[in-house]
């Protein structure tokens, strides 16, 4: 699976994933419940083949939502492997993160 075939899934717009736009992305990033994709402009080896996909995520807080997922991408804690992993590719990758078009503000 590539980030070409996710629009049919909701994912349309793509927004860059580092820290130097962190604070503008937390602005646009929606405070509901749902799912999220982050994508490199590099592949990534898989199982069988590759693909531009890192992680795909759901954001189920029911206070902040997607929200609180991404602000812990920026911040994560010890045991968020997930998260620490995004971490250190956004330091060395190019990486844009998308959310269900049904959540974004």
């Amino acid at each position: 699976m590539r980030s070409t075939d996710l629009p049919q899934d909701g994912f349309m717009n793509w927004f860059p994933l580092n820290l130097n736009q962190q604070h503008r992305l937390l602005n646009r990033t929606p405070t509901k419940r749902g799912a999220s994709a982050v994508r490199s402009l590099q592949d990534y080896p898989r199982v069988r083949g590759q693909s531009d996909i890192y992680s795909l995520g759901v954001g189920a807080n029911s206070i902040k939502g997607l929200y609180t997922r991404v602000e812990q991408m920026f911040s994560p804690g010890r045991s968020q492997t997930t998260n620490n992993n995004i971490l250190d590719e956004m330091r060395t990758r190019l990486l844009e993160i998308s959310f269900e078009k049904n959540q974004c503000k």
